[in-house]
């Protein structure tokens, strides 16, 4: 199975861009066997002004000599008193198809979303379902099959709550059913739900997980379960509670959960003391283990980020409590034995600073490439990357556009080679999009407004 690659860089610490490419000039990437993404992630042209229109998929890539490290410097808008909190989330659910979702003023989940046959840019936004949201919730996306959607969230009365999309035969491309409560599930409203699509005893399943009142980490999945007979996927039983003696987190915080490989799962948070916790659970445990601390020190339920680089491989990204940003990773290849072994934290930079619990997100273009965006202290949207566990390149201010200090962005891979982001402008509280491939001579393109919502 092959993965999409995003990485944007100009070469450095001894990147070479032959290692990426055929002799004619193709990709030629092979990415790790658990990303949601699969081979049919291809090249596709970019839906742009002709201005920002990428090059012919075959055109040669440009020299990275000509590539900016940043666009040439605006007058950002004046920083507000406070920085506003704000959901958005992006997903690829097949080829070519972008699915952009937000929650808007009302508190109403918002999509927009894109495919080639849209000559006018990204369609929307349609509201999904009459459920209603804290706005400053948040809405998590997954796609556990080709054509298919599950969102996740928790309303306004605190249920948690979820809905998806199956393949529709219109234009628009997918049927959704109604928001329905998961398991009789409650948390604060607006609780963080995360959720991972993984494998376990050969059958695919998403593991959904939230932060209750209590404190405590609790999970489910959905899915055919183990042993069932019947091809309907369901929920499989009551939440089960991942406790542990030395444990509390914040109500409702952020979560991040990631499959590094099939039958094993590991989940990070941040607790109420701002100790980066983790746990996890395997075919070789008994259950969940109990949450431990491997050193890195934020802001209580600062948002943390999880990522598999390659197989058997992890890789975490927090801001921490001094405005850094911070990452460590754990390999299963490497001879230091233990999973008790981290290799971090290492400051990302140290050029920019940000905000204390800043979001950070992170896509990984191929084998050992990762590439990282975020809105730094003066609100800049930003972008650092990685090649083989060489030094970090960044970071850069992506095409002179500003954000919220601090408030989460989007990024997908939509085919191979194409990198999309989408984040809030703070001049008009509009969501904006950029995209990269590298046919683009100026770096990144956009960025481009996805029709009229504001967020706030």
């Amino acid at each position: 199975m092959s993965e999409p690659a995003v990485f944007a860089l100009p070469p450095k610490d001894g990147y070479d861009y032959k290692d990426d490419y055929d002799d004619d000039g193709a990709t030629s990437i092979t990415l790790r066997p658990e990303d949601a993404i699969d081979e049919r992630l291809e090249r596709l042209q970019l839906k742009a002004s002709p201005a920002h229109a990428p090059a012919p998929a075959h055109a040669p890539v440009p020299s990275p000599t000509h590539i900016p490290l940043s666009a040439p410097p605006t007058s950002p808008p004046p920083l507000p008193k406070t920085s506003p909190s704000f959901s958005i989330t992006a997903v690829t659910r097949e080829q070519d198809h972008i699915h952009n979702f937000t929650i808007d003023t009302y508190g109403y989940v918002q999509e927009a979303h894109w495919q080639p046959a849209f000559s006018d840019g990204f369609h929307g936004w349609f509201q999904r379902g009459d459920v209603k949201f804290p706005p400053n919730g948040h809405v998590t996306a997954v796609s556990p099959a080709p054509g298919h959607i599950h969102l996740f969230a928790t309303d306004v009365s605190g249920r948690i709550v979820g809905c998806r999309a199956a393949p529709a035969r219109n234009l628009e491309g997918e049927t959704w059913t109604a928001w329905e409560q998961i398991a009789d599930g409650v948390a604060p409203p607006g609780a963080y739900v995360a959720a991972v699509v993984w494998k376990e005893a050969g059958r695919s399943q998403i593991e959904v997980f939230v932060c209750r009142e209590d404190g405590q980490v609790w999970s489910n999945a959905f899915g055919r379960g183990r042993n069932a007979m019947t091809v309907e996927e369901r929920w499989l039983g009551p939440w089960v509670c991942m406790r542990s003696e030395n444990f509390r987190g914040v109500p409702g915080c952020p979560i991040s959960a990631v499959a590094r490989l099939d039958g094993h799962l590991d989940v990070f948070l941040a607790d109420v003391e701002g100790r980066v916790m983790t746990t996890a659970r395997g075919v070789d445990t008994n259950g969940w283990l109990n949450w431990w601390y491997f050193g890195i020190n934020a802001t209580p339920g600062a948002p943390v980020t999880a990522i598999v680089e390659h197989a058997n491989c992890l890789d975490i990204f927090v801001v921490d409590a001094n405005g850094i940003a911070c990452n460590a990773w754990w390999d299963g290849a490497h001879p230091k034995p233990g999973w008790n072994w981290w290799n971090g934290p290492n400051e990302i930079v140290p050029s920019t600073k940000f905000v204390p619990g800043s979001w950070l997100v992170v896509v990984t273009r191929s084998d050992r490439q990762i590439d990282l965006f975020a809105v730094d202290k003066d609100g800049r949207f930003v972008n650092a990357a990685r090649h083989q566990r060489a030094n970090w390149w960044g970071w850069a201010h992506v095409n002179g556009e500003y954000g919220h200090p601090g408030a989460p962005m989007a990024a997908c891979v939509r085919r191979l080679d194409h990198l999309d982001i989408a984040g809030v402008r703070r001049s008009d509280e509009k969501v904006v999009a950029a995209a990269w491939n590298p046919c683009n001579v100026n770096w990144f393109a956009g960025w481009w407004q996805l029709r009229d919502l504001k967020v706030y």
